[in-house]
């Protein structure tokens, strides 16, 4: 297996790996065995905050890595640009074209180039992937928060709060 398989074989664990691991908070709604009840839904969007900031968190360690890898990609492909230029410029200090000492570098570190172009492709998809995971959990949020109020209404018209509990008979006779 060559590096870009195991590149890629990694990435979709890593995908399988997040999706499950969130995967587990939302199933709580689609699972039969449970019928949602107000606690459950105030269970699962006082638990929606703390996942959101894990996302977060691990979106921006993501770029992070991301911008790191772009920045060493970049030093390290204009050492090998600067050494293609000084290889190409003639004595008589003729300076190549843009264009021909690019192909040249690309030439003499086609594998280093292919394997350092496949990593810093590897930190933006994951960083994608995630920026995409983000926008989804707050759609899951936004279906909450729809399912909490479409609960609280049928509360409210199961008239429980217009119920005066000042009238309502005593169990304990006042001490007296």
């Amino acid at each position: 297996m060559d590096n870009a398989e195991e590149l890629n074989d990694d990435y979709i664990k890593w995908i399988m790996d997040t999706i499950a691991h969130y995967k587990k908070y939302a199933d709580i709604l689609t699972r039969s065995e449970v019928e949602l009840d107000p606690p459950t839904i105030q269970k699962l969007l006082a638990q929606h905050q703390k996942i959101r900031f894990s996302l977060l968190a691990e979106k921006h360690r993501r770029l992070r890595l991301w911008t790191v890898a772009k920045r060493n990609f970049n030093s390290w492909w204009n050492s090998c640009l600067f050494e293609a230029k000084k290889s190409l410029t003639t004595p008589t200090g003729k300076f190549p074209a843009v264009k021909d000492y690019t192909v040249k570098g690309q030439e003499d570190n086609k594998e280093e180039y292919n394997k350092r172009l496949e990593e810093l492709e590897d930190f933006e998809s994951k960083y994608n992937f995630l920026e995409e995971l983000k926008k989804d959990w707050e759609a899951f949020h936004f279906n909450l928060n729809a399912l909490n109020d479409n609960m609280k209404s049928e509360l409210k018209s199961l008239c429980f709060d217009n119920y005066k509990y000042d009238d309502a008979p005593k169990t304990r006779k006042p001490r007296g």
